[in-house]
């Protein structure tokens, strides 16, 4: 019995000075494997600081790390660094460290940052993958098959990650800060569950100078039945969170090649109007953490269509709001009687101008102060064919009643505005004005605002705008900026086309004072 603990032990010890020295024996051929593959199939450079293998974290797996890696573009994005990477592991079968092809069964990346980017020609700094020049190959031997690589996932994850990425041909923006996802399934079957879990500290997205998401809290729990021979993706149990907003997700998504056509339903998973509010960004509405809310509401949309170099899908949102209100708990006043029935249908989603958003109402009162709006736009591209009108009366000395002000801040004041405007934008560049409804007018009266933000107080005594189908009169302006008194009156000329088509905006005013302090308007005097 001695004799055996004494061979197993010499054995025992033996295997683990091998495990001990493989990852030393192997770590250069790894390394050099690496650095091969990535200089013959990137139009980048791939670089790392360190390479390390582990064989006891995943045991009996080896774990491979490449720890501080970085890609580099090349041509248009020679200076654009595309990844910036804390580590980048895989787990591979460990016997495959001793053949040609390393097995890797899963993959971790972790602790960096992406910088994605898509210039107006349409090339992109991820398109690094070299062509293959060659023409059509011959059938491959079964010694032939195969490379220095071979994925055979499992598994992988995403940690710790910040992307921006910027498309400058939709034009587009989206930031993501903190982001881990992860995922599961096997993909060397054909058909396979794929369970993914995401999560973004914060997702900002910006569309054609708009900012449609600002500091939104994401988490999403997406699984997909994947059919990988036809590449045929459907949604199985979903949930997409959007601060407190849940959503459902139905439908599929094809890719047979390089196109992807999709066919997806979602809608909101409670009627609860509180979970819409939370869409509102911080910059509007103050932390809404303890606000009391009530009231329904529904949110439903769709997108559907090819998606492709040259089209895009297309897609409806549609949005309801009834009986909505809500109210911070340390404010005496709340914002009532909140109703919401809007819709954008972009079913043609290569045809920007068959595009519909009708806001058929949007009301509310903020401490009894009415706002009631509606508007209609058709045909945005060719021909701006608008029908919109504005009522609203607001004491601004109730706002702090329902809205939380900043310490220092404080506004009074009134707005009355009562508007329409109906037609078409070829009437107005075609100069028929009579066949253009604008109408109405916005009155500023005795409007004071202070803040720590700015030096000096500002006050509207009066200003009087008035809305005509040729232009946009300023037909009164009396104010102050700290000691400096401005009056002012005139017109812009062609703000429809501004607002509708983002023209320069033009025009002519009048400006008079008895006091401009030069010093106060240009602010301080900086160090230099």
């Amino acid at each position: 019995m001695k004799k055996f603990l004494k061979i197993t032990g010499i054995v025992l010890l033996v295997i683990l000075a091998i495990l001990i020295a493989l990852p030393f024996l192997f770590k250069d051929k790894i390394a050099e494997q690496i650095r091969v593959v990535a200089n013959e199939s990137l139009n980048a450079t791939l670089d790392f600081n360190d390479l390390s293998i582990s064989l006891f974290s995943n045991f009996p797996h080896a774990t491979v790390t490449l720890e501080g890696l970085t890609i580099d573009g090349a041509g248009n994005f020679e200076s654009v660094r595309l990844a910036e990477l804390g580590s980048v592991s895989a787990t591979v079968n460990i016997m495959s460290l001793l053949g040609e092809t390393m097995q890797i069964e899963s993959v971790s990346i972790a602790n960096g940052k992406l910088d994605v980017r898509v210039l107006e020609d349409g090339s992109a700094n991820y398109d690094i993958a070299k062509a293959d020049d060659t023409e059509t190959p011959e059938p491959a031997t079964e010694e032939e098959e195969g490379g220095a690589f071979a994925l055979e996932l499992q598994s992988y994850e995403l940690v710790n990650l910040d992307i921006e990425y910027s498309d400058a041909t939709l034009p587009m923006t989206a930031s993501i800060k903190t982001l881990n996802h992860s995922g599961s399934g096997d993909f060397t079957a054909s058909k396979t569950l794929l369970e993914t879990k995401t999560s973004m500290a914060r997702l900002d997205v910006e569309y054609d100078k708009v900012k449609y998401i600002r500091k939104a809290v994401v988490d999403m729990i997406v699984n997909l039945d994947l059919d990988l021979e036809n590449m045929h993706f459907v949604f199985a149990q979903n949930e997409v969170g959007i601060n407190d907003l849940k959503l459902g997700i139905d439908g599929s998504l094809d890719m047979p090649g390089d196109d992807m056509a999709m066919d997806i339903t979602f809608g909101a998973k409670d009627a609860n109007f509180k979970s819409l509010l939370s869409l509102v960004p911080a910059e509007f509405a103050t932390d809404l953490k303890g606000v009391e809310a009530a009231g329904t509401m529904s949110f439903n949309g769709f997108v559907k269509g090819g998606m492709s170099e040259t089209s895009m899908p297309g897609y409806g949102i549609d949005i309801k709001v009834k009986d909505g209100r809500f109210n911070y708990p340390d404010l005496p006043k709340s914002v009532e009687n909140i109703q919401v029935d809007m819709m954008v249908d972009a079913s043609d989603g290569n045809n920007f101008d068959a595009t519909v958003v009708d806001i058929k109402r949007f009301y509310m009162e903020m401490a009894d102060n009415p706002v009631d709006l509606r508007l209609r736009l058709t045909t945005p591209e060719s021909d701006p064919n608008i029908d919109c009108s504005v009522q609203a009366k607001v004491i601004l000395d109730n706002l702090a009643d329902v809205i939380p002000l900043e310490e220092g801040e404080t506004i009074s004041g009134s707005i009355n505005a009562d508007l329409a405007l109906k037609g078409r934008m070829s009437t107005i560049e075609q100069e028929k004005y009579e066949e253009f409804d604008a109408a109405g007018q916005v009155i500023l009266q005795q409007v004071a605002f202070r803040s720590s933000a700015f030096m000096y107080p500002m006050d509207v005594d009066v200003a009087y705008l008035e809305f005509t189908p040729k232009a946009l009169k300023l037909n009164q302006f009396e104010g102050r900026i700290g000691q400096s008194d401005l009056q002012a009156q005139g017109q812009m000329d062609n703000y429809l086309a501004f607002a509708l088509r983002d023209e320069l905006l033009h025009g002519n005013f009048s400006m008079t004072s008895s006091l401009l302090d030069l010093n106060e308007l240009m602010g301080p005097e900086t160090e230099g």
